[in-house]
């Protein structure tokens, strides 16, 4: 339908930096900023985005890493018909902890949590994601 569909494109850029750290148990931090532009049909998807984000990486022991991340981002949607506005500050942190079993083989346990605060309650919500990621690096 033409109010409520996906179709159409993304396009990001974005810019990230590493520290890497010469702490045993703090290997690296990182930050960056992204802005973003989804253009799509009909009105209640397309946004201009900007989001801001940073991480950090923890040796906790041989072969063994915990990752943390947050980010904080808005997004503004010029094409939306409707009252209350659709724009949004989106609110994300996550966190991964990696098992490296050997140079080509690890695995992981993941948590996410996405808050899309939008003044319109039609599309503020939250959102967990978790699960298991099993890696090979060739």
């Amino acid at each position: 339908p033409s109010v409520t569909s996906q179709d159409g494109l993304m396009n990001a850029l974005g810019v990230t930096h590493d520290v890497a750290l010469p702490f045993a148990y703090w290997r690296l931090i990182r930050g960056g900023v992204e802005v973003s532009h989804a253009s799509t049909t009909g009105s209640d998807y397309t946004f201009n985005g900007i989001n801001v984000f940073a991480g950090a990486a923890f040796p906790l022991a041989a072969g063994l890493e915990l990752s943390v991340t947050g980010s904080v981002g808005y997004r503004q949607y010029p094409d939306f018909e409707f009252t209350p506005s659709r724009n949004e500050v989106i609110w994300r942190g996550g966190a991964e902890l990696r098992k490296y079993f050997t140079d080509h083989i690890s695995g992981a346990l993941v948590f996410n949590y996405d808050n899309f605060g939008s003044q319109n309650p039609l599309f503020a919500s939250e959102r967990y994601v978790s699960g298991i990621v099993v890696d090979y690096t060739y």
